[in-house]
């Protein structure tokens, strides 16, 4: 099993020996000890507080909070996977009692009456809601910089971007604040942050986790420091409910029994080039050369091949993707103005998040119904890849997280801010998994130069998030990663 306990415990001051004990521990770890009766949820929830008032002013990762804790679920022990353990919950899932905003200061700061669908089944599993984290504006951005939280830090370099949307779950989870917290991702929205914190981050299937968004790119799911706690909350969310009643069918063995599972000799396709032919930081291209040969050690063959969405039927349907986000955010905004019976114009919101909305509304309805016929056939015409293969690897991001300050986002430097984005996730890097809809992960790997996260990708055919996880398990055990980062200037 793998060791997560913290070696360095200086950080913490007086309350050292009791966040250790904390942050030692995964979520299941931690809801172990609820149901043995060795903590208490209440003692939990004070190890995240302590650790939230170390680091939280450092990074920016918590937005909001409200740190009581829940009653647990009245059911039998397996029923309560995450038995008083702490969750984090993205800006952009509504959870009980608290606002959730978005990133944006358009949108309404009254607290929701009710959880997101992905909230509610963790909290029904014992975990203990206690706070928002920060993302950009609308979830448009691969880094955390809204105007109205202020940037999310990376907590390995407090200088570096913690990636997005999802930078506040991922850089909380890093900093020992919760073991899980919750993300979506609609472009790479969970892998890209996952990269550039050092944890690990799935993007399911389209249709197996709860809620939708952006015409269906956008898939729910969660950060955490192990696979084993993505893999168990994958079993409660894949669920089909009142909550979410069309979910794809689960499969019949657990997901969480697939991360220690031997997963057998698989055929693995492994790229050391984005799909668009961006150039790669060389820290990233040994990183997923590693990885191949790591996986080549455990087993598996591996190739090094391709595929090029720059030609063919795969270029054809990419010209008509480039509106479907600028559509899907015109109407979520619209939709924040009608509830609030506020007035949507230009100074009300960020101009990339402006950009969008009038890009979005010239975009036609018979357009629109174009896009969405685009979605399938992009994923037909990858499938003969994955035929081949049973798991892509290649990178996560372009290069390690990038200064906070390499871009800005004011109008008069937008599209110079956008260019230098680009280098970090070129198109189509982590897009490609939304597109598709197939199940995509960002497993923590490596170190760069210096000392800055570098994940490696691994993309699996549509539905086969037990590969993922077990390989994830494999590469989690012969390599390591830490569990928590040191969180100094």
């Amino acid at each position: 099993m793998v060791d997560y306990s913290v070696k360095d415990a200086t950080f913490y001051g007086e309350a050292a020996m009791r966040a250790d004990e904390y942050v030692r521990h995964d979520g299941v770890g931690l809801a172990d000890l609820v149901r043995s009766g060795q903590v208490s949820p209440v003692e939990l929830q004070q190890a995240a507080q302590s650790v939230l008032d170390a680091v939280n002013g450092r990074i920016n990762a918590v937005v909001t909070g409200d740190l009581h804790v829940s009653p647990g679920p009245s059911g039998a022990p397996d029923e309560a996977a995450f038995s008083g353990v702490p969750l984090l919950a993205k800006d952009n899932h509504p959870c009980a009692g608290l606002p959730a905003r978005h990133g944006s200061a358009f949108r309404s700061a009254t607290p929701e009456a009710g959880d997101h669908p992905v909230v509610g089944r963790l909290r029904a599993a014992g975990a203990n809601p206690v706070g928002m984290t920060n993302m950009p504006e609308a979830g448009l951005l691969a880094t955390t910089q809204p105007a109205l939280y202020g940037a999310c830090r990376n907590p390995w370099d407090l200088g570096r971007t913690a990636g997005g949307s999802s930078g506040g779950s991922a850089a909380a989870v890093i900093a020992g604040i919760a073991p899980i917290a919750t993300g979506s991702d609609g472009g790479g929205s969970i892998r890209i942050p996952a990269s550039a914190c050092g944890v690990f981050g799935l993007k399911p299937s389209r249709g197996r986790t709860p809620g939708i968004g952006w015409g269906g790119l956008v898939v729910n799911h969660v950060l955490t420091r192990s696979v084993r706690d993505s893999a168990v909350a994958l079993d409660l969310l894949s669920r089909a409910g009142p909550d979410a009643p069309n979910l794809v069918s689960a499969p019949s063995r657990p997901f969480a029994t697939a991360v220690t599972a031997e997963p057998g000799r698989l055929r693995i396709a492994f790229s050391v080039a984005p799909p668009d032919g961006f150039e790669l930081h060389c820290d990233v291209v040994a990183a997923v050369r590693h990885a191949a040969q790591l996986l080549e050690s455990l087993g598996h063959d591996v190739a090094e091949d391709h595929l090029d969405v720059t030609a063919g039927p795969l270029a054809a349907v990419t010209e008509r993707l480039e509106d479907l986000v600028p559509v899907a955010t015109a109407a979520r905004v619209q939709t924040w103005a009608e509830e609030s019976g506020s007035e949507l114009t230009e100074t009300g919101v960020e101009p990339l998040t402006w950009r969008y909305i009038e890009r979005g509304r010239a975009v036609s309805g018979p357009a629109f119904a174009v896009l969405l016929d685009a979605l399938p056939r992009f994923a037909e015409a990858a499938a003969p890849f994955f035929a081949r293969y049973d798991l892509w690897l290649l990178p996560t991001t372009a290069e390690p997280p990038p200064p906070l300050d390499c871009w800005n986002f004011a109008a008069p430097t937008l599209d110079d801010a956008l260019t230098r984005m680009t280098r970090y996730v070129p198109g189509f890097v982590t897009s490609l998994a939304n597109i598709t809809g197939q199940p995509a992960a960002s497993v923590p790997f490596t170190a760069s130069a210096e000392g800055l996260p570098v994940g490696v990708q691994l993309v699996a055919r549509h539905y086969r998030e037990d590969l993922l996880l077990g390989v994830a398990g494999q590469i989690e055990r012969a390599r390591p990663w830490p569990v928590r980062a040191p969180v100094t200037p």
